[in-house]
């Protein structure tokens, strides 16, 4: 049997009672999980795998985007077009994934750093669980503060509200600047231009997943193991050289 639950941040206390009230011999939790909600999970002592929520001194096996890397790749290809205005747009307080796309973003940059590359970030805490982004730092700080001619978004989310922000200042994508986003969901084609982002796999992440939690069901003291799935690169029409 397969059991599908949405838990939010605030739910901490009916997570063991629900799964407890089935027959459950595996978990896959996927997405963010605060540190209070995965106790609750482990506390019920049945196999758990998690899916892009890396908690790092957690004992528990994890299946994970390569985000440090992905977003790596995200900002030399926007440093190789010719971009020397750079930002990057998302919380890093919203999700760890956020935090190792900012990472990979930042150690890009230093590593071009012969360059002269210039930064703005706009990292500050998250408007909402939908709004992965300050807003309000974004629409006082871009352009009338600083005008990068390229942005790493954390997410195509964050992306696409920016394609909507942009359009009210009269910026034009890409030809006022370009954007990169990061998951390559579905919205990627719908919108004009289509956006560039990194694919993260989902469709491996969720096999390798199963495959996981099905090892560990067998071997449930085995050690616990952590994966990372690389990503790639999808180059549509929201970047261009500079």
């Amino acid at each position: 049997n397969v059991i599908f639950s949405v838990i939010p941040d605030s739910d901490t206390d009916s997570i063991p009672l629900k799964l407890k009230s089935t027959k459950t011999s595996g978990i896959i939790a996927i997405g963010r999980f605060n540190l209070t909600n995965l106790q609750s999970l482990m506390s019920i002592n049945v196999p758990l795998v998690l899916v892009d929520s890396h908690h790092l001194h957690m004992n528990v096996d994890e299946v994970s985007t390569n985000n440090y890397e992905g977003c790596y790749q995200a900002t030399k290809l926007l440093i190789e077009k010719g971009h020397r205005k750079i930002s990057f747009v998302g919380s890093v307080y919203y999700s760890v994934s956020f935090k190792e796309r900012y990472r990979g973003y930042c150690d890009c940059i230093s590593e071009y750093s012969n360059m002269d590359i210039q930064t703005k970030d706009i990292i500050g805490n998250h408007d909402s669980l939908t709004v992965p982004f300050n807003s309000s730092d974004f629409k006082n700080t871009i352009p009338e503060i600083f005008k990068p001619s390229a942005i790493v978004c954390a997410n195509d989310p964050t992306a696409i509200m920016l394609y909507d922000l942009l359009q009210t200042k009269s910026l034009v994508i890409p030809d006022d600047i370009s954007i990169i986003g990061f998951d390559n969901v579905e919205k990627c084609d719908w919108v004009n231009p289509k956006l560039s982002s990194i694919d993260s796999d989902i469709s491996s992440l969720g096999k390798i997943a199963a495959d996981l939690l099905t090892r560990r069901i067998s071997n449930p003291d085995g050690r616990k193991e952590k994966i990372l799935v690389e990503t790639s690169l999808i180059d549509r029409f929201s970047v261009r050289k500079y």
